[in-house]
């Protein structure tokens, strides 16, 4: 909730990402919008007594995937991805090429009126 994020900006955490519920959300949303907090639901009850931390830069598993320290997390409304550190950089390089590719994808689209010329094409949706 609240006092949580308060507590994890205070140490200079960047964002949490839960395999529970978070408390709250209007509130961290308007007094941390640069802390963002991704988690399966939202839930009324307080955390007291049912969350805290145990360790910090270790080894977790969340929805079924292990996130190591380094790896990347990159989340939006869609979801959330954990890319492992040792592949950071080619994944950063495909996902590049891919929006680059969507953009075009998109302006192809919107000139000729026609999905059917943008999937024809680009070979995708």
């Amino acid at each position: 909730g609240g006092l949580m994020t308060a507590g994890a900006v205070a140490r200079g955490i960047a964002g949490a990402v839960l395999d529970a519920g978070v408390r709250d959300v209007t509130e961290i949303q308007r007094d941390y919008p640069q802390f963002p907090v991704y988690s399966r639901w939202s839930v009324p009850a307080t955390t007291v007594g049912r969350y805290r931390t145990v360790s910090l830069n270790e080894p977790v598993v969340l929805g079924g995937v292990s996130v190591h320290p380094g790896d990347l997390i990159v989340a939006d409304r869609d979801g959330v991805v954990r890319v492992p550190a040792r592949l950071i950089t080619a994944v950063l390089d495909a996902a590049t090429e891919i929006e680059r590719r969507e953009r075009e994808q998109t302006r192809l689209i919107l000139d000729t009126g026609s999905l059917r010329d943008g999937l024809a094409k680009y070979n995708r949706i």
